[in-house]
């Protein structure tokens, strides 16, 4: 089956529409739409007006998080930020992929919305290749103080394009499989894209997409053997609770080496330089300086209130390390998520990425036997795709990609499909047209 013959727009094909179309808004910004317009306002509001209008629908028990989390972050910017106008445009973007999580699992009814969705990944690397090829025709220069002194112009698309990069090779193998007759324009992009990455010299777009690939390819050695996902999956229902007490070690050994990293950092590039490298004291770039200014203004315990519950979410530039950056904002999420909402906002996020994720889609039983969940080729690809990208968010997270809607939207919905599809067999259902094996 073509990736390119969708027979209809439903709410989930509307919804990875308005990324698409979300994609160029913010490319466009400032260079032929200006800032402030109608079509800002239209497109902020659009997630909001499809939620109002299926709201019977996407208002679940089984989603309190996506609520607790919002309707929390919402309380903080409103009690503890000085700046509501800027901290809440940002907070719309949060709430737009978190949104996403809510639409995917809800309007996700058909097995044909897997294409849509790696259709939309393939579109967005491929508007991100288009992207850089008119601003260096037309010289777009960025109007967010990012990518103008790199080799090649990118205008608006830089740290989003650079990620979605990672998201689109992650996404080939399926493509693959999904589209054979293009396999070799799905490579050829790919490589095309990473060469691009290369050019940038960005090393934690580089790191992401190679480690990503390994996951990838590892996990899908692991559990193509039938004997080995058996094991796995045995021994996790045997040992439930001793597998939920590991993930929870598991997340508090990752929060106290997050809070030593810098240490350990500063005493590598010691070492380091005493050896006379001259690569450059990684101790001394912001991100490592951020969570050293945060961690040490946070626990000296002389402001609770700001201990608890942080302060400026989404304003934070001049308003940490006694404003020593400037206008700078923070940008690795860790030292934004606890500066901006406290020990218990970085807490509750903490949990639900690091610990609830994990345990939900690796040891939830499905709804049909783990043989035929794992068995089928596109089932397979597919959860290689989400553990692959939920373990490379541990390093994205410290590079800074809260602000990123497109994304973090790819993400969420990511989650919220497989969950979707351990909780139901819509995927293996009969439908009406004929069955995706025999397409393609």
């Amino acid at each position: 089956m073509s990736l390119f013959r969708l027979k209809q727009i439903d709410n989930f094909t509307f919804f990875c529409l308005f990324l698409f179309i979300y994609f160029w808004y913010a490319a466009l910004l400032k260079v032929v739409i200006p800032q402030g317009s109608i079509i800002s306002y239209l497109l902020y509001v659009v997630p909001l007006i499809l939620f109002l209008f299926n709201i019977n629908r996407l208002i679940q028990k089984k989603h309190w998080w996506v609520y607790a989390l919002l309707l929390y972050w919402f309380i903080i910017i409103l009690l503890r930020s000085t700046n509501l106008f800027a901290s809440y445009i940002i907070y719309i973007k949060q709430l737009t992929y978190f949104l996403s999580f809510i639409f995917a699992y809800a309007f996700f009814s058909k097995k044909e919305h897997i294409y849509v969705l790696f259709l939309l990944i393939f579109l967005l690397g491929f508007s991100f290749l288009l992207n850089v090829i008119f601003a260096n025709i037309f010289g777009w220069e960025s109007t967010m103080g990012y990518g103008n002194e790199e080799m090649f112009k990118t205008g608006n698309i830089f740290a989003e394009g650079l990620y979605l990069v990672n998201f689109y090779c992650l996404s080939v193998p399926m493509l693959i499989v999904l589209d054979e007759k293009r396999k070799y324009i799905y490579i050829g992009q790919a490589l095309v894209l990473f060469l691009l990455v290369l050019a940038f010299m960005k090393r934690t777009p580089i790191f992401t997409i190679l480690l990503s690939l390994f996951c990838y390819f590892f996990i899908y050695t692991f559990f193509k053997s039938r004997r080995s996902y058996k094991l796995f999956l045995e021994l996790g229902r045997k040992n439930k609770n001793k597998i939920g007490g590991l993930f929870f070690v598991f997340g508090v050994f990752v929060l106290g080496f997050i809070s030593i990293s810098p240490y350990i950092i500063s005493q590598y590039n010691l070492r380091s330089s005493r050896k006379n490298f001259a690569a450059k004291n990684v101790a001394e770039e912001g991100r490592t300086i951020e969570w050293n200014l945060v961690v040490d203004e946070m626990f000296m315990f002389e402001d609770i209130p700001y201990l608890l519950f942080g302060r400026e979410f989404n304003n934070s530039a001049g308003h940490y390390g006694n404003g020593i950056f400037g206008k700078r904002k923070i940008h690795t999420d860790w030292a934004g998520f606890l500066n901006g909402t406290g020990i218990l906002g970085f807490i509750f996020f903490f949990s639900i990425y690091c610990i609830y994720f994990p345990i939900r889609f690796l040891f939830y039983k499905p709804k049909l036997p783990w043989r035929r969940f794992l068995g089928d080729k596109i089932m397979l690809h597919f959860v290689c795709f989400v553990m692959s990208v939920w373990l490379v968010g541990f390093i994205v997270f410290f590079s800074g990609a809260r602000d990123q809607c497109l994304y973090n939207s790819v993400l969420y919905m990511s989650f919220a499909i497989l969950f979707k599809m351990q909780n139901t067999n819509l995927y293996f259902e009969k439908q009406t047209d004929n069955s995706i094996k025999n397409k393609l």
